[in-house]
């Protein structure tokens, strides 16, 4: 079935808008496993969210029903890192002593076990689901088969622990950050590696957390922004600077520079589409930002520090854990028409939670099914009529757009 015999147009009348969903029950029930999160991980269609910290198993939220739905038991005593496989075939964990776990995601059966000489503090599983990263304590990266727990690889050069781990599209690159304060490229398939892609220029600062995407490299960063005596000292406190930058993962280039927090960056995130950074920060705030010109969209106060944020594939939810153990999970209604620039943008998230209906009524579609041309060298489509029904069901799907019938 062929869409480009169809125009289609789509008509949706609201403005930009997030509002934050009442799930007080959920939240209240994540908070009573006592579970101090790490990291957050979203499955890839963005239904079920992974908690993971302080705790031997992994607390799988499905955010439909808005309950814990089941746990996956690991035999760490404290979980460091996880990564789930693209295809959500595996769930690999590790933990402060070096070991490394496979288990099936579905069913939580050891499938392997790798045991490193330094804590695992950062892992990354290839697109086909066949090898694994692991970055340690020591900025020591190596590549292992996920099946098999055989060591494959090993790259040096990084001097401090590894942060983050990437998997470019197609698996030949590797991305990694360190808090040596420096983003690296590795080749797997020449075995070094291919550049050293940022090194901050504040010998005073840290590189906190950086995110990648296929396009999008966005990186946490404290440096100096000014000192009195032009040196560390008593005599000359520094004055930090708290920033994002997002650069072009392929040149490098700086694209924007972030700068609106008023304490150190705990995590960053790019939205799938990655027209969205999404930064969280010790001064409790969540921010969301456009990712090309740096205009910040949206300031959520939270009520403490803010460790850990995750944003699900599918750019619906946003979910930060904050340092008291709280969650606050927000359905996110982003539009892509721009908001004028004089609009305030804390109104961005000063909507109710009825919003969601209420912008799903004012969508409109016309769906045309061009069946014969003008032009008589055009042979008549005989699935025009098919194709327009098709896509008419697509879009009045509750699986699918959800466009009320009567709105097509």
């Amino acid at each position: 079935m062929s869409f480009k015999l169809l125009f289609v147009l789509i008509l949706i009348l609201s403005n930009t808008l997030m509002a934050k969903v009442d799930i007080s029950y959920s939240l209240e029930r994540i908070q009573k496993s006592n579970i101090n999160a790490r990291e957050l991980i979203f499955t890839p269609y963005g239904d079920e969210l992974l908690l993971f910290g302080n705790h031997p198993d992994i607390t799988i939220f499905d955010l439909r029903k808005k309950r814990s739905e089941r746990k996956v038991p690991t035999g760490h005593s404290g979980i460091l890192t996880a990564a789930l496989s693209p295809e959500q075939t595996y769930i690999v964990t590790s933990d402060k002593r070096g070991r490394v776990e496979v288990r099936k995601f579905e069913t939580g059966e050891l499938i392997s076990t790798i045991k490193d000489d330094e804590a695992v503090t950062a892992l990354a599983i290839t697109p086909d689901e066949k090898k694994i990263a692991t970055g340690n304590d020591d900025g020591v990266i190596k590549i292992w088969d996920l099946r098999f727990g055989k060591q494959m690889m090993e790259f040096t050069g990084h001097e401090k622990a590894i942060r983050s781990l990437y998997f470019l599209p197609g698996g030949k690159y590797l991305y990694s950050a360190s808090e040596d304060k420096t983003i690296r490229q590795w080749d797997l398939l020449a075995k070094k590696e291919r550049r050293n892609i940022f090194e901050t220029s504040s010998k005073w600062g840290e590189l906190h957390h950086v995110s990648f995407s296929p396009e999008l490299i966005a990186e946490g960063i404290t440096e100096v922004k000014k000192n009195t005596s032009n040196r560390r000292s008593k005599s000359g406190r520094p004055i930090w600077n708290y920033i994002i930058k997002v650069r072009d993962a392929l040149s490098a280039e700086e694209i924007s520079e972030l700068d609106a927090h008023k304490a150190p960056v705990t995590d960053v995130q790019i939205s799938t589409n990655q027209k969205y950074i999404v930064s969280a920060s010790k001064d409790h705030t969540v921010r969301i930002w456009e990712s090309t010109n740096g205009r910040l969209l949206s300031t959520i106060p939270l009520e403490d520090e803010v460790n850990t944020i995750a944003i699900s594939p599918n750019n619906q939810w946003l979910i930060a854990a904050t340092d008291d153990k709280k969650f606050s999970l927000f359905q996110l209604e982003i539009s892509d028409s721009s908001m004028s620039s004089d609009q305030d943008s804390e109104s961005f998230g000063s909507h109710s939670a009825d919003a969601h209906q209420e912008k799903r009524s004012q969508i409109y579609a016309v769906i045309i099914g061009i069946s014969k041309y003008k032009n008589s060298a055009i042979s008549p489509l005989q699935y025009a009529s098919t194709d327009a029904k098709a896509l008419y069901a697509l879009l009045t799907s509750k699986s699918g757009i959800d466009v009320p019938k009567e709105n097509v």
